[in-house]
């Protein structure tokens, strides 16, 4: 059971304002296998390592929630890694990668990896922009990536390459919502490019 293990866990791995456990105990919900392993020679030597293989479980992180979420994660002190998870992301279908470095620290990093063939608009935009539904209606897909801290805003940079299909969306240089957006665009530090 997840929901015990993630009420014990969350609040040491994860920066205060990322930790969503309510008196529901939600955060982690589902089963999982666990492997661990623990070294020491009683002394100086203090080593651990494990995975954690989810099967069909439910998470959710701040306002971020996903569903049906599959794949093994393997950590140690160091890090927290897994190349390959699949999960539902407001019922579409996400396949993501993590990389969490330093994570006992008070300056974790992540390197996280997220691909999709198809997203509704309106829920990346919440999740990039804080817009809400209204704002925007389509369909994104491709790759995002996010590298940087975990713990402080601002200290991390955004790539991806993104395909807009009938997408609807506002921006402050137009009055009027720009309406059945299609295109590729790419994008990193500060360097949008737009193409059809």
């Amino acid at each position: 059971d997840l929901r015990g293990l993630w009420n014990q866990w969350s609040s040491k791995l994860l920066p205060p304002d990322l930790v969503n456990v309510d008196d529901d105990g939600q955060g982690v919900d589902g089963k999982g296998r666990f492997k661990f392993l623990y070294r020491t020679d009683f002394e100086s030597l203090h080593h651990y390592e494990g995975q954690l293989s989810l099967e069909n479980t439910d998470v959710q992180i701040g306002e971020v929630s996903f569903s049906e979420v599959h794949g093994d994660l393997s950590f140690s002190p160091a890090e927290i890694r897994s190349d390959d998870v699949s999960a539902l992301f407001a019922g579409s279908p996400i396949r993501m990668g993590l990389t969490l470095k330093n994570y006992l620290s008070g300056e974790p990093t992540v390197d996280l990896r997220v691909d999709s063939p198809g997203i509704k608009a309106e829920e990346l935009s919440r999740i990039l922009f804080s817009t809400g539904p209204s704002d925007v209606s389509g369909t994104v897909r491709g790759k995002l990536r996010y590298q940087g801290s975990l713990a402080s805003a601002g200290k991390g940079a955004l790539s991806g390459s993104l395909e807009l299909a009938r997408v609807q969306l506002s921006t402050p240089f137009v009055s009027r919502p720009l309406r059945e957006v299609n295109g590729k665009m790419s994008f990193d530090q500060g360097t949008i490019d737009l193409r059809d």
